[in-house]
């Protein structure tokens, strides 16, 4: 288990540090964001306007809620007790790889699983569920006296302890998660995760088939107070982001992600068009770079807006106004032949398809992506599939 002994104690520092470095990760994100003085770095609370203005009721639903997280793991550590005379009779029929990842992402490690010649069936998703039935009963047991060993630790060791404490949410499944590999430690274990809890604890186990699958940019400006450990399989989007990635963790090994484009585009053939994947905060930008392209070129403009941002009524309406056709399938994209965003990640997914991509970020303004000669190149191969 690294620098980590293979004991509760180990694994309550091992814990403990990974929820350090979230915080730390989380008030590196309130930084950047500008959040007021008094703001609690913690997801759930972070995208509320409700909590941005610190008062008595605020910190009262604070540590209330601290109690109630605590206060549910301690009932569960009870529960535990009685149900390991249940899995007496129910024990897993064998060992499984575990996957930890989010509903968005499972065609990314459906792809990375291929790759790596390994078969779906061995792999199970890391839900609490799963982990309960696959650790061995003495460990569900055990879980209680950890928890209390753990609250006393958190609380001798800790400078903010109503901030840490809200991470108990995800105690159980980092304990059951911990152990699991523990015992286990040759099982694969694959996750998108670039550099929170879950990526941190599994990098220090001592897992011997530890497998990060690149899903987004990696900021490496983050300053984390723990080290993190290995992975022995890293599968990167672009070759660029494998330094970011070794300023965290020691690689073992890495190669490029190869994505299965029947997953990400659709089968309705737009080849011959432009796809714009808007983002909110860019949409000036994006309406001039519209407007320009429509009085140059006789091509068809896709445009997709982010599904999660919040937009400006009036210039989404300008920046429909310029478009063909607005794309509205929610799991598919259009199979364009030239794709354009701010600084769009998924413009990996097009690259791996063949498929020109270009930056707004990347020029100096609009105008000069027009000047471009790669974006030249392509706009003439655009208009000849239009054409034929």
């Amino acid at each position: 288990m690294s620098q980590y002994q293979k004991n509760h104690l180990g694994i309550y520092k091992l814990i403990y540090n990974g929820f350090k470095n979230e915080i730390a990760l989380e008030n590196h994100i309130a930084e950047k964001l500008s959040k007021p003085k008094g703001f609690v770095p913690f997801k759930v609370l972070q995208f509320s306007s409700i909590f941005l203005r610190p008062g008595f009721f605020y910190f009262a639903f604070i540590y209330a809620l601290c109690f109630f997280v605590v206060l549910l793991q301690f009932v569960i550590g009870v529960l535990f007790f009685g149900f390991c005379l249940i899995r007496v009779f129910t024990l897993p029929k064998s060992k499984k790889n575990l996957i930890i990842t989010s509903k968005s992402y499972r065609d990314i490690m459906s792809d990375a699983i291929s790759q790596l010649n390994l078969s779906q069936n061995d792999f199970v998703n890391a839900s609490i569920y799963n982990l309960i039935f696959l650790v061995k009963k003495n460990r569900l047991i055990n879980y209680f006296f950890f928890l209390i060993g753990f609250t006393r630790y958190a609380i001798i060791n800790s400078d903010y302890l109503f901030v840490f404490l809200l991470n108990y949410k995800d105690l159980l499944k980092l304990y059951l998660l911990s152990v699991y590999i523990t015992d286990n430690p040759e099982v694969v274990v694959l996750t998108e995760d670039h550099y929170q809890r879950f990526a941190f604890i599994i990098s220090n186990l001592g897992c011997l088939n530890f497998v990060i699958v690149q899903h987004g940019y990696i900021d490496d400006s983050v300053k984390f107070p723990s080290r993190f450990g290995k992975i022995d399989k890293l599968l990167l989007r672009d070759i660029q982001f494998l330094k970011s990635f070794e300023i965290y963790y020691k690689v073992n090994s890495h190669s490029i992600l190869l994505r299965n484009t029947a997953l990400i585009f659709s089968d309705k053939n737009v080849r011959a068009s432009c796809f714009l994947a808007s983002s909110s905060p860019f949409i000036d930008s994006e309406i001039k770079f519209a407007q320009i392209f429509k009085n140059k070129f006789d091509a068809k403009l896709i445009v997709k807006r982010h599904p999660k941002h919040v937009y400006n009524r009036e210039k989404l309406k300008v920046l429909l106004s310029f478009a063909d056709e607005e794309w509205t399938d929610a799991f598919h994209f259009p199979n364009s032949s030239l794709f354009i965003s701010h600084g769009s990640f998924l413009e990996f997914d097009y690259k791996s398809a063949g498929t020109f991509t270009f930056k707004l970020s990347d020029f100096s303004n609009v105008e000069a992506i027009f000047e471009d000669p790669s974006f030249k190149k392509a706009m003439i191969l655009l208009n000849n599939k239009q054409k034929s």
